[in-house]
């Protein structure tokens, strides 16, 4: 029985993004937090009811000792829809479960909250990984805390995958042994909505109206999405898809993971 439905399949084909709510147990979501709180207690001066500790100078990171509590994220209802985004079943997931881990506290209130790359904004657009084909996987992203409008949530600009493939198609292959640094800017600087979202053409303001669905000129929908949700929500992502860290103005620390799965060779 197929988890996801063809409207949902076609959007993540489009867009390369789709959010899975109630993707794994809520109750396993919190469990990870307090986990990860625990390890994070005893290593430093930080205290989960104590704001005033979150500021303090700490490595927001936690060992493998943990690692156990990431098992129920491998829920069956995340593996079925993984395994028809991807088209197969012969794929893993990571190995390592405390890589990739996002957490941090909120950001002093002064920080301003921004999409677009402003002169000394620490907002910065990428991908991460080298580009190799237009199937390279799957990125996940699970929540596990409550994450609201502005409130940590990693920003994505759905759309931009298939301007990146787009991108690569037009290179020559000595052109894409280039720097991962140098592509990056070439390709931010190729379109005129990410030459704007980069900070390459200045705004005056900044673009809140990406938060909303925009067209470009070959009618490709573009638009920034927060992977905001609950405990337990799970966001998908093509790996090529454009993110970046987001100004955290939420009212407690955030506390998600960035993953990708890895294909077994010749299974696409």
């Amino acid at each position: 029985m197929p988890y996801l439905s063809p409207t949902e399949i076609d959007r993540f084909r489009d867009t390369g993004v789709l959010p899975l709510r109630e993707a794994f147990p809520r109750s396993a979501a919190l469990h990870i937090q307090e986990r990860i709180w625990d390890e994070l207690e005893g290593a430093s001066p930080l205290r989960r009811d104590d704001p005033a500790t979150w500021r303090l100078p700490a490595h927001w990171r936690v060992s493998d000792i943990i690692a156990p509590a990431f098992a129920a994220i491998q829920s069956p209802r995340l593996t079925a829809a993984m395994s028809e985004l991807l088209g197969t079943t012969a794929w893993s997931y990571p190995r390592h479960w405390t890589h990739g881990l996002l957490a941090s506290p909120p950001d002093p209130a002064t920080t301003p909250w921004r999409i677009t790359t402003a002169a000394g904004a620490r907002t910065a657009w990428h991908w991460d990984g080298k580009w190799t084909s237009p199937q390279d996987g799957l990125w996940f992203l699970p929540l596990y805390s409550q994450i609201g409008h502005r409130g940590g949530g990693t920003m994505l600009l759905a759309g931009s995958s298939r301007l990146l493939n787009r991108f690569y198609a037009g290179l020559s292959a000595k052109e894409r042994q280039a720097s991962q640094g140098h592509l990056r800017q070439r390709f931010l600087a190729s379109h005129p909505y990410l030459r704007v979202l980069a900070g390459i053409d200045p705004c005056a303001e900044d673009r809140l109206d990406f938060l909303a669905p925009q067209r470009d000129a070959d009618g490709q929908e573009l638009q920034i999405l927060e992977a905001s949700g609950e405990p337990g929500d799970v966001w998908l992502t093509d790996p090529h898809v454009l993110h970046a860290k987001p100004v955290h103005h939420g009212p407690r620390p955030r506390f998600l993971s960035i993953r990708g799965v890895t294909l077994v060779p010749g299974s696409c």
